[in-house]
């Protein structure tokens, strides 16, 4: 299955098939386009928002609806705007980012999942002043995305450890 630049990984139907029902599928999401808007370290991802799409829908698609899965969403993503929000590679990526996360979280929720935001980590978000941005922004996409069941929370330290 093509996952998006032109990553190609055996469908996620055909490695969960055998897993039973006390598997947990965990999948770390990080395709959004100009990711890292701060830096080069990982810059990259889709190559736009109808290719993200198709990155979340095929994901979407070969899961086992099964198979609990645990999703965390776009490391970085949301800790690069309230960080670096005002320079110009990240003002020019905040609509996308909002917008692919939104479309992330409404695609899939579903009854057998769990999807944390990652929220980046405490050297980005030291003050209070910062948290109030990040929440007003996540609470934004869940209300875009439908208000789904599935978001459970924040993932913090996923890349970047602090």
């Amino acid at each position: 299955t093509d996952y998006g630049n032109g990553a190609k990984l055996p469908s996620l139907s055909e490695s969960t098939k055998n897993a039973g029902s006390k598997a947990i599928l965990p999948i770390v999401v990080y395709g959004l386009p100009g990711r890292d808007c701060s830096a080069a370290s990982s810059a990259g991802g889709s190559s736009g928002l109808d290719t993200y799409y198709g990155l979340i829908d095929s994901i979407k698609r070969d899961l086992d609806p099964d198979v609990r899965t645990v999703f965390v969403l776009e490391p970085d993503a949301l800790g690069n705007l309230i960080t670096y929000g005002q320079t110009p590679n990240c003002k020019a990526a905040g609509d996308t980012y909002k917008e692919g996360i939104a479309y992330a979280l409404k695609t899939l929720d579903g009854n057998n999942t769990a999807i944390y935001v990652d929220a980046g980590n405490s050297a980005w978000l030291g003050d209070d002043q910062k948290i109030s941005s990040l929440t007003d922004i996540i609470v934004g996409m869940w209300k875009s995305a439908g208000k789904p069941k599935s978001l459970r929370g924040l993932a913090t330290n996923v890349s970047n450890y602090q």
